[in-house]
């Protein structure tokens, strides 16, 4: 039985382990071969794909909204 995650921490141990976002372009798929891997049920697309965009926003150094 897989365990759950959210989309933040999904992506988040990826960032960790890897120590860079999933590829372009292909995020979904980099993140559910992860996560099959590490035995975690994947969280919606959508989600994962927000989370990516706004840790790539953070890394490019773009101002949060309600900082």
């Amino acid at each position: 039985m897989k365990r759950t995650i959210s989309a933040y921490d999904l992506v988040r141990a990826y960032r960790q382990e890897y120590n860079t976002l999933p590829t372009f372009g292909i995020e979904c798929t980099e993140l559910q071969f992860y996560a099959d891997r590490e035995g975690y049920e994947m969280p919606p697309d959508d989600e994962l794909l927000s989370v990516v965009q706004w840790m790539r926003q953070e890394r490019a150094g773009q101002q949060r909204l309600f900082s």
